[in-house]
């Protein structure tokens, strides 16, 4: 049976396009950063932020939900990409290692 989606998203998890914020601290370090959520799907998350961070580092994130009724997701994640994006801010994929 021939798979129905596009060549482009042959990926294990198809991506929700999301719009919440992103509020992430590195491990140990009580500082938290935010930023805007691009889109989530089952094993990453792609958000822009002005903080820098490199490939490999590490990041606890909660994403935030505009309603009540849905908890935040919560968790760890690692950088894989991090590229200079719109307004002085960073386009930042990160691969979800655990959620909490």
């Amino acid at each position: 049976m021939a798979d129905a989606r596009d060549y482009s998203e042959r990926r294990d998890f198809i991506r929700m396009f999301i719009d919440a914020t992103v509020n992430f601290r590195l491990p140990g370090n009580p500082e938290l950063h935010s930023g805007k959520s691009r889109n989530l799907s089952g094993s990453g998350l792609l958000f822009s932020s002005p903080m820098e961070l490199q490939p490999d580092q590490l990041i606890e994130f909660k994403l935030g939900s505009a309603q009540s009724k849905v908890a935040p997701l919560e968790g760890e994640a690692r950088v894989v990409r991090a590229k200079p994006g719109e307004a002085g801010c960073y386009e930042i994929a990160a691969e979800i290692t655990r959620l909490l």
